[in-house]
């Protein structure tokens, strides 16, 4: 096996939710826990809908506006506020740079409609990374076989020629499946020192 090219998920990896006071606002609010609310945001029957393209962003959130019973300006402040706290993983972003030209990178997201723009517009993803696959666009979502395939293909490498990483177990566990050397993200600096004793297992260097 030799590696060639590595694959990240996005949030909770490349991007970190790094203060969780606006969600506690609301979730005090909404009488809930914090880790239902996002459970709620991110798992819901309808997020799963939008993460495989069947029903757009505003639509999502405009279903979660009449389950919480929110008027429309809260609504718009809720899905700002929701947000407000992520941040870029720039230890990541830093050593992802220093990667090799010629090493493949891409990202691999479940996230709905309209991420590609919040990747490149905000983030700037597309400097960066090679190839931008997400859920909403393909009508697929991790963990089935065939989006990381499809991910694998379009990098012109096979799965086992590839490293993925994501905080999701399941997922990791669905990419080892296909053969992918698959890493589960529990924090940065471990995932770095995982990354960087694979490569350099395959003889890559990293700066």
């Amino acid at each position: 096996m030799t590696i060639k090219g590595i694959i990240f998920d996005f949030g909770g990896v490349l991007v970190l939710n790094s203060d969780p006071s606006a969600r506690k606002k609301w979730a005090t609010r909404l009488e809930m826990d914090t880790t239902v609310l996002v459970d709620k945001i991110f798992n819901s029957d309808a997020a799963n809908q939008a993460s495989i393209g069947r029903i757009t962003e505003n639509e999502l959130w405009e279903l979660y506006r009449k389950l919480f019973n929110l008027s429309q300006s809260d609504s718009i402040q809720f899905r700002e506020d929701f947000f407000s706290g992520d941040k870029l993983n720039d230890d990541l972003i830093n050593f992802i740079s220093k990667l090799p030209a010629t090493f493949k990178k891409a990202i691999l997201s479940n996230a709905w409609l309209g991420a590609r723009r919040l990747f490149t517009e905000n983030f700037h993803f597309d400097e960066l990374f090679d190839l931008m696959v997400i859920s909403a666009e393909e009508g697929i979502a991790k963990p089935d076989d065939e989006i990381f395939y499809r991910t694998a293909q379009r990098l012109n490498l096979n799965t086992w020629e590839l490293i993925f990483i994501d905080d999701m177990l399941v997922n990791a566990q669905a990419a080892a499946k296909v053969s992918m050397a698959a890493i589960h993200f529990q924090d940065t600096a471990s995932t770095i020192r995982q990354i960087t004793t694979l490569l350099n297992s395959q003889g890559v260097a990293v700066v």
